[in-house]
């Protein structure tokens, strides 16, 4: 028996040869006693690696495709008779406090919405309280704040400055 560059023992096999030459002698490869329990093992970790990354509480919401209307609002007064609804699609927010929609690029992972700015915006001729509104809704929503789904409710921000919102049907 011979001992390869790689530890694995490999072993002489003869085969009889007919005419009653010699014999020609051929080497086999012999598995190493422990390759099989090494190979259960990798298998095993990898099995617990992928379902430990499924488990992960950071990942991030499905929010794709998906509406939300506010049903309360911490830290600013909406101006009566107007509501923030959100809408995430394809990377973007689309937002509308009452006057104008504004939308940008975001992600929403990590438990914080992050949306770049400066958000584009339509520019009607709003009211000056909807203008503000507008102005603080762009604000809010490019300062990072924590970011929360549980089934169809969606809440933005802390307890002092945020918002709740619902999922439209």
């Amino acid at each position: 028996m011979r001992v390869s560059r790689h530890s694995i023992p490999t072993t002489t096999v003869t085969r009889a040869v007919a005419d009653g030459s010699a014999p020609a002698a051929r080497p086999r490869h012999v598995a190493h006693p422990r390759s099989g329990s090494r190979r259960a093992r990798l298998v095993l970790l990898a099995v617990v690696a992928v379902l430990s990354l499924g488990a992960c509480g950071d990942s991030a919401p499905d929010l794709d495709g998906r509406s939300y209307t506010s049903t309360e609002v911490r830290g600013h007064d909406l101006v009566a008779g107007s509501t923030v609804t959100l809408t995430f699609e394809d990377g973007r927010i689309s937002a509308n406090a009452g006057c104008n929609t504004m939308n940008g690029s975001a992600t929403w992972d990590g438990g914080t919405l992050d949306v770049a700015e400066p958000m584009a915006s339509t520019m009607m001729a709003c009211e000056d309280d909807l203008a503000a509104q507008d102005q603080w809704l762009s604000s809010f929503l490019t300062s990072s704040p924590a970011l929360e789904v549980e089934g169809d409710t969606l809440t933005l921000g802390d307890a002092s400055s945020g918002m709740t919102l619902t999922a439209k049907q």
